[in-house]
């Protein structure tokens, strides 16, 4: 009896004490309205189960540094901690449970690469996350703008033609006011900036 009730008693041990891998994210946080990778090194369990809040985060393939690995993508839409849980399973029974939050940051604002306009060939405007930031699986498309103050002249698309800045001068700089798309999440945002006219 003593027998048995001690090797109950390491048993009990070994599935309380014994913790997964921590998770591997990009950060040490998550962004808001992004795919957050997340990796797990499973050990030495048959397998794991991932939640978030609660809800089970079905396996997907991440691409981390060029090679496709099997991991989860996270998002969340809220500016409130999320709670990731994983749990290690042995011989279909759960061995290991680690839970860690995890603190949520906007992403940065998006900014126009274009710094002028050019009277000849106009402007093919170009938007992106500020350069410390680029290694942010993020692409934007520029869906529509607005030129110009008081007499603005709105238009589609990212081109800006030379007729639309012909009664301005060289040297002058313009307002332009941009809708662009997160092609991640489809969420829009309007971002604002001044170009130079130039020859």
């Amino acid at each position: 009896m003593k027998k048995l009730l001690l090797a109950f008693t390491l048993l009990f041990s070994v599935t309380t004490f014994s913790q997964l891998t921590p998770v591997i994210l990009e950060h040490d946080f998550m962004y808001q309205a992004y795919p957050n990778k997340l990796l797990i090194n499973p050990g030495c369990f048959d397998s794991i189960q991932v939640k978030k809040d609660d809800v089970l985060i079905p396996k997907a393939t991440v691409n981390v540094n060029g090679v496709g690995r099997v991991g989860y993508i996270v998002y969340t839409s809220f500016s409130t901690p999320v709670k990731i849980v994983v749990s290690g399973y042995t011989n279909g029974q759960i061995a290991s449970v680690d839970t860690t939050y995890y603190k949520i940051k906007p992403l940065p604002d998006v900014l126009i690469l274009n710094q002028s306009i050019s009277k000849t060939t106009g402007a093919q405007l170009q938007v992106s996350l500020p350069l410390e930031y680029t290694h942010l699986s993020c692409t934007y498309s520029i869906l529509s703008g607005e030129l110009g103050g008081e007499d603005s002249m709105p238009f589609s698309g990212n081109k800006i033609t030379p007729n639309m800045i012909s009664k301005l001068k060289p040297g002058k700089k313009v307002s332009v006011k941009l809708v662009v798309r997160n092609n991640s999440n489809n969420h829009m945002n309007l971002i604002e900036g001044l170009l130079e006219i130039v020859p």
